[in-house]
C-alpha cells in the first residue's frame, strides 16, 4: 500500500501560494472544458436548522487522481467559537484506486474558491481597477480578497458589504487587515 499524505489546515496554508492555486484552478477549468477532467453529481443534504453538507467528487486524469470532498456547514458554530465549515478531501490514485491523500477541506476550499473568482477576474475585470467590492463577510472573504489582489495589482481600496447585516460588514472590515496579514504571512 502507498503512503497516504495527511495535511492540516495550517500545513495547507503554509504549502500553498495563491498565484499557484489560481494557475492550478485555471488549468483544471481548461481540463474540464476539454473533458479529461470529470465532475460527478453532487450530493447535498440539509441537516436541519442552519446546517448542511455536500459531497463533491470527480477525476483529474492528467494528475492521475480522483477524489471527493465532504464539506459540512453549521451556521451556528460562529456563536460557539467554532468554524462554520469543516470537511475533508480524499484523493486516490486513478490507476490503482489506492488512497494518496487526506486534506483539510476548509483551508483548501478557501484557496480554491478564492482562486476561482480570480480566474474569472483575469478575463472579465478591468485590469486597471483600483477598487474591489467583496459582497459577503464570512470565512471566504479574506481568500477572495487575497486572490483578487493577485490578479488586480492596482487595487488600492477594498470595500466589504454584507447585505444581511451592515454591522457584520463593519466588524469584518475592522478585522480584515489582521486576517489578511495572517493569511498572507502563512502563504508568502
Amino acid at each position: 500500500m502507498t503512503q497516504v499524505t495527511m495535511l492540516s489546515a495550517s500545513q495547507i496554508s503554509h504549502l500553498l501560494d495563491m498565484p499557484s492555486v489560481i494557475d492550478a484552478v485555471a488549468d483544471a477549468y481548461k481540463e474540464k472544458a476539454n473533458h479529461p477532467a470529470t465532475l460527478w453529481p453532487m450530493v447535498y443534504e440539509q441537516l436541519g436548522g442552519e446546517a448542511d453538507m455536500d459531497i463533491r467528487s470527480g477525476v483529474l486524469a492528467s494528475k492521475h487522481v480522483f477524489g471527493n470532498k465532504l464539506l459540512a456547514w453549521f451556521g451556528e458554530n460562529a456563536k460557539r467559537g467554532l468554524p462554520e465549515l469543516n470537511g475533508l478531501v480524499n484523493l486516490y490514485n486513478n490507476d490503482t484506486g489506492e488512497p494518496v491523500a487526506v486534506l483539510n477541506a476548509t483551508a483548501l476550499t478557501g484557496f480554491r474558491t478564492g482562486a476561482a473568482g480570480a480566474v474569472a477576474s483575469r478575463f472579465l475585470a478591468n485590469p486597471n481597477t483600483t477598487t474591489l467590492l467583496v459582497v459577503g463577510t464570512g470565512s471566504q472573504a479574506p481568500y477572495q480578497i487575497m486572490a483578487q489582489l493577485c490578479v488586480l495589482p492596482k487595487v488600492t481600496q477594498v470595500l466589504l458589504a454584507n447585505p444581511r447585516d451592515a454591522k457584520k460588514a463593519q466588524a469584518a472590515a475592522a478585522q480584515m487587515p489582521m486576517t489578511l496579514e495572517k493569511l498572507f504571512s502563512q502563504t508568502y
